[in-house]
């Protein structure tokens, strides 16, 4: 079970439209604070190439805040 979700998660990352989806994520004219800094934090571990994004949390929010960016780099908790 676990395998065919792998593969199939792979396979919606593989043809998944990063652009539309930062679209859709622009059109909030007033982002919330913690959106702000969730998208920048994807854009600064692009810039420097990190290796993760790590997230510190304890209800999961801020992970979620961040992936929902889909970013290139994997988020960790």
């Amino acid at each position: 079970a676990v395998q065919t979700m792998a593969r199939l998660a792979a396979a919606a990352e593989r043809i998944f439209d990063r652009g539309a989806h930062e679209r859709r994520l622009a059109a909030p004219a007033a982002p919330s604070a913690e959106d702000a800094i969730a998208r920048a934090a994807c854009a600064v571990a692009e810039d420097v190439g990190a290796a993760a994004i790590v997230t510190f949390t304890q209800s999961g929010t801020t992970a979620r805040l961040v992936a929902r960016h889909r970013p290139a780099r994997p988020v960790r908790t």
